[in-house]
């Protein structure tokens, strides 16, 4: 998911289903117990330039 979310504009939605989370509030809760921080944060964290849209 880290890794969609650095790399795509998908929806926070959409990368938890690509890897197995059927409700975006499961994938967030998930993400956030392994990272510490949100989805959306963690995506804001990217440098500034970098532009992976799929």
């Amino acid at each position: 998911m880290a890794r969609l979310l650095r790399e795509t504009d998908l929806p926070v939605a959409a990368t938890g289903r690509q890897v197995g989370w059927s409700s975006r509030s499961r994938a967030t809760e998930a993400f956030i117990e392994h990272t510490g921080i949100s989805p959306s944060r963690y995506r804001a964290m990217r440098p500034i330039g970098t532009d992976h849209r799929m």
